[in-house]
């Protein structure tokens, strides 16, 4: 199936362009090529007691392939093929966190999961703007509590994710704050 196409129109006033004239609607399908980032990531898991486990882990991604590439079978004033490098750079990310489980009967147990990550933004400061693609780095922070009773898992995550950035005089924030509720 073809994509939707992308369409640019002029519906309170014509406008003309100095050099190309009267601007018209535009309409065209687009292509559009992503390329998924390769990811790196490297951890550890240690049990000092049977009950408890702690983790830390690494992982990087390669951002920096990220191109901006857009082609419109019917290019326009406004419509027009794109294909430059987007200068994003490889990011590292670090994890923490942990599982405690404590079995109050044979087939009876409550398990306490928490964990932090740290992930820094790629995306550069020359390619942010109000206007454009903005990212801040993050703190993320949860929490989950988890039950079992024989084969019912019931457990309640929260997750909180935030950070912010500041460029050319804009404050950008970004917060999440998710719940989640799994039965198994």
């Amino acid at each position: 199936a073809r994509p939707a196409p992308w369409t640019a129109e002029d519906r309170r006033f014509p406008l003309t362009i100095p050099g190309f004239g009267p601007l018209g609607n535009e309409c065209s399908p687009i292509t559009d090529v992503v390329r998924n980032p390769t990811t790196y990531s490297a951890g550890l898991a240690w049990l000092p007691i049977k009950a408890l486990t702690l983790t830390a882990d690494w992982e990087g991604t390669d951002w920096r392939p990220m191109r901006v590439n857009y082609h419109f079978d019917q290019q326009g004033v406004i419509l027009q093929d794109q294909n430059f490098d987007a200068r994003w750079r490889f990011t590292n990310r670090a994890k923490v966190g942990g599982e405690y489980r404590w079995a109050y009967k044979p087939d009876h147990q409550w398990e306490l999961r928490w964990g932090y990550m740290y992930d820094p933004y790629a995306v550069p400061d020359s390619q942010t703007s109000i206007t454009n693609f903005v990212a801040v780095s993050r703190h993320f922070d949860c929490l989950c509590i988890g039950w079992s009773h024989g084969k019912c898992e019931p457990n309640v995550g929260f997750e909180y994710a935030g950070g912010r950035r500041t460029r050319e005089g804009f404050d950008y924030k970004q917060s999440d704050s998710p719940m989640t509720i799994e039965i198994r």
